[in-house]
């Protein structure tokens, strides 16, 4: 299973984009985390891509410094300019929660930003039923 949870800070005003004549939303920013070993803090920058509806939301809510929980998957992109090969990692969000709510762009009240984060994350994030079929197994056939 490839699942991520992180919680941090934005790193910058989300960016968008369109593809296929506009019907596809992409909305890209940076993540802050940090982790603390003894008296050190470490801080690990993540790039999060997020689509269509998600996307419009989070353009709509999120600023620079906001305080977020982001879930999603990891995807690892291979690129050749010239020969030569970049990697890339970013996080694909399937949700959004605003934890920081004084810090978000617009005057929505605090339950009506979660209400609608959530409710667009579990409509755009449900994937089809599929019928499970299932073959019974006969003593006779297990082979201890």
């Amino acid at each position: 299973m490839n699942k991520v949870t992180l919680i941090g800070f934005v790193g910058n005003d989300p960016k968008t984009a369109s593809f296929n004549d506009g019907t596809k939303e992409k909305a890209s920013f940076s993540l802050a985390t940090s982790e603390k070993f003894g008296e050190k803090i470490y801080t690990t920058w993540h790039k999060v891509v997020a689509w269509n509806q998600l996307a419009k939301i989070t353009m709509k809510l999120l600023k620079k410094g906001s305080q977020v929980a982001i879930e999603g998957r990891i995807v690892y992109h291979e690129v050749i300019h010239d020969e030569f090969k970049q990697y890339f990692t970013e996080i694909v969000a399937d949700s959004v929660r605003v934890l920081d709510h004084a810090n978000t762009k617009g005057s929505a009240p605090v339950e009506k930003i979660t209400e609608v984060l959530t409710a667009t994350v579990k409509t755009f994030a449900k994937k089809p039923k599929t019928k499970k079929v299932v073959t019974p197994v006969m003593e006779e056939s297990m082979p201890f």
